[in-house]
C-alpha cells in the first residue's frame, strides 16, 4: 500500500474532500466528497487527483468540448451522453448515415478510429467477400471442380457468410460469422482439407462452436440429424449425399424455393423436388 495522503478539505473542481472511508478493490484510498450541488460522492483519491473527476456526475466534465452537429466519417454528434466511469473519457450519442444511433467514446470518433456504427466495416467485408467468391468460382470452374458436391458445399458456406440479403443472414452474416482466408480464397484448399478430415457422402459441415468462424480448427463433418440439434436454420434436405437448406439448393439450381417446398409437401422426394424441371 502506498503512503497515505491526507486530502481533507481540499477541492478538486466541484468536489471537496470530507473524510477517508476505506479502500476499494484495487487497494486505493476511498474518500467521501461533498459536491457543490449538495450531493455526497464516494471516489478514490486517485480519480480526483489524477484522472480528472471534478463533480459527482451532476454535469459533464468541465473540460469536454461541445461537438454537437459535427460529423466524423459517417457519424454526426447528436448530444453529450455521459462521462466514462473507467477511462474518464466523454461519451456522445452519434447518428450514422445509415440511420442507426450509437453511443461512443468521442475521443475515438474524433481520432478517426471509429467512422460508423459498424456498417462501413460490414459493407467492406461483404464487398471483399463477394469479389473473392467471383474470382475463386472462376478459378474452380476452370479446373473442373464446379460440379462436385464439395464445391457446392464450399460455395454455400461462403455465400452464407458474405451475402446480407439471404433469409438465413441472421445466423451468419448478421452475427459476423466469416470464412477463414485459406478457404475464402481457394475452393481447392477447402476440398483438400475436407477429403483429409473425414468427409463422406451423407455428412454435412458443422462449426464446433457456433459463435466462431468457418476454419479448419472449428469445423468437422457430422450427420445431418446431429447438426439439426446445433442449429436454428430452416428445412434441410439431402440430395446424392449432400445436405443443404432448401434456399441453398434453390439458389444453386436456379429454382424457386417455394416450388421446392410445395413439392416436398406433396410428397415428392428431395431429388425430384429440386432437380425435376418446372413445367410452364
Amino acid at each position: 500500500m502506498g503512503k497515505f495522503i491526507d486530502i481533507t478539505g481540499q477541492r478538486y473542481g466541484n468536489l471537496t474532500a470530507i473524510r477517508r472511508i476505506g479502500t476499494n478493490s484495487h487497494n486505493s484510498a476511498l474518500w467521501l466528497f461533498k459536491c457543490d450541488c449538495g450531493n455526497d460522492y464516494t471516489a478514490s483519491s486517485a480519480s480526483v487527483r489524477h484522472d480528472g473527476v471534478t463533480n459527482c456526475g451532476c454535469k459533464p466534465l468541465e473540460r469536454y468540448i461541445d461537438i454537437t452537429g459535427q460529423k466524423f466519417g459517417r457519424l454526426t454528434a447528436i448530444r453529450f451522453f455521459e462521462k466514462g466511469s473507467k477511462t474518464q473519457r466523454v461519451k456522445w450519442l452519434f447518428r450514422c448515415d445509415c440511420g442507426k444511433e450509437v453511443i461512443s467514446d468521442a475521443h475515438n470518433v474524433k481520432q478517426g478510429n471509429k467512422k460508423s456504427c459498424g456498417c462501413l466495416g460490414r459493407e467492406s467485408s461483404a464487398n471483399t467477400g463477394r469479389q473473392t467468391i467471383k474470382v475463386a468460382i472462376a478459378a474452380c470452374t476452370t479446373h473442373g471442380m464446379s460440379n462436385t458436391k464439395l464445391y457446392t458445399m464450399w460455395q454455400n458456406m461462403k455465400e452464407r457468410c458474405c451475402k446480407p440479403n439471404r433469409k438465413d443472414s441472421k445466423h451468419y452474416y448478421d452475427k459476423g460469422i466469416t470464412v477463414c482466408d485459406e478457404w475464402l480464397n481457394s475452393a481447392k484448399a477447402f476440398i483438400d482439407w475436407a477429403l483429409s478430415n473425414g468427409y463422406q457422402e451423407g455428412l454435412s459441415i458443422d462449426r464446433i462452436e457456433n459463435d466462431k468462424n468457418y476454419c479448419p480448427d472449428n469445423c468437422r463433418f457430422i450427420p445431418l440429424a446431429r447438426q439439426k440439434s446445433n442449429t436454428s436454420q430452416n428445412h434441410f434436405i439431402t440430395i446424392n449425399g449432400e445436405t443443404n437448406t432448401v434456399a441453398d439448393w434453390a439458389r444453386f439450381y436456379q429454382i424457386s424455393a417455394k416450388v421446392i417446398r410445395r413439392r416436398l409437401q406433396l410428397g415428392w422426394s428431395p431429388q425430384d423436388a429440386v432437380l425435376r424441371p418446372v413445367a410452364h
